[in-house]
């Protein structure tokens, strides 16, 4: 598929709406054409590789999510999101260690930034994996620093910093 190069954010939105458009039509494989024309310019590769490993996790097609999301962030480090995304589709597949890693990574970038939107969601996500990996006292300490009354979507639902709290006093009981 041959596409215009986009000459402002207003152009790559419609082609990403697009994508979306595709998608929801069942036109994958023309969903993923697109894509794979914005990686292929160095200006839209990040944008292409988000939407194609969205258009992969739509199609729960994992592992190839996986592949786009770390080439993602290979390029470097710029937007908290990538290592959050990345890291929730390490969890839903198992890597555990890695997305702890993953979140730990867009704390660190949040905090750097002063942008608190997803350090403190990874910060949840980061306190429920160092459960699951018994380390009570480091989920305690990073839901410690979590803005109070923050509530977040968690694989076992919706819950606030201090019913995860709670969860982790509860467990080291």
């Amino acid at each position: 598929m041959v596409m215009a190069l986009p000459t402002s954010e207003e152009d790559l939105n419609t082609i990403l709406k697009t994508i979306e458009a595709l998608v929801t039509s069942s036109d994958t494989p023309a969903a993923l054409a697109l894509c794979q024309a914005l990686i292929n310019h160095e200006v839209t590769q990040r944008a292409g590789l988000r939407a194609r490993a969205d258009v992969y996790a739509s199609l729960r097609q994992r592992d190839l999510q996986i592949v786009d999301l770390e080439r993602l962030v290979a390029l470097g480090d710029w937007e908290p999101a990538d290592r959050f995304h990345l890291g929730i589709a390490q969890w839903r597949d198992g890597r555990i260690e890695d997305a702890a890693l993953s979140f730990l990574r867009a704390v660190e970038m949040g905090e750097a930034a002063g942008f608190g939107y997803y350090t403190d969601a990874s910060r949840m996500h980061l306190a429920v994996i160092l459960i699951e990996l018994g380390k009570k006292d480091e989920a305690l300490a990073h839901c410690r620093l979590v803005a109070a009354g923050y509530e977040c979507y968690l694989p076992s639902g919706v819950r606030t910093k201090e019913q995860l709290m709670v969860e982790v006093v509860g467990r080291t009981s």
